[in-house]
């Protein structure tokens, strides 16, 4: 998934699934498909 040119990957795991990536200045950002949804994300590209 990408969101303002930035890549976000999905990690799975036994416990819980997690979207990660890095911000704007190299940080690492942790987001579950909850936070996605909330933030009007999709996995799609807008035309």
């Amino acid at each position: 998934m990408w969101s303002r040119g930035h890549a976000y990957v999905l990690e799975t795991a036994l416990v819980r699934a997690r979207w990660v990536g890095c911000d704007d200045r190299g940080r690492p950002m942790e987001f579950t498909s909850a936070e996605i949804e909330r933030r009007g994300w999709t996995l799609t590209r807008a035309s």
